[in-house]
């Protein structure tokens, strides 16, 4: 059954290296979505933007549409190409070795039966 449930990756971007535009269009590039809803929903889901995707959401962008934002095409290798393009442009700041940035993840997702 089609919900509107959405799942994000949130980060501070006031805080490195996070707080340059640069870093979170790479990450938005080289996040693998179908991979992403595949893990989380067991291959049930569906990738979305803002709305409820369709055929269930009636608001959503369509497949066509959406595949031309960032990170949204199923190209992965020319979404993550463009990623590494990203990265030799940023400043280290040090954060190859020694920046760490915290995570966790929250979830309240039942197994599907």
């Amino acid at each position: 059954m089609p919900a509107n449930v959405s799942r994000n990756l949130l980060v501070n971007r006031d805080k490195p290296p996070f707080d340059n535009p640069k870093i979170r269009r790479a990450m938005s590039l080289s996040l693998d979505r179908k991979a992403f809803i595949d893990i989380l929903y067991q291959g049930q889901g569906d990738i979305g933007g803002a709305m409820q995707p369709p055929p269930a959401g009636l608001w959503g962008l369509p497949a066509e549409e959406l595949k031309t934002l960032p990170g949204y095409s199923p190209d992965m290798e020319k979404n993550r190409a463009e990623a590494r393009e990203i990265s030799v442009t940023v400043p280290r700041r040090g954060c190859r070795s020694r920046y760490r940035p915290a995570m966790s993840c929250i979830t309240g997702i039942p197994p599907l039966s």
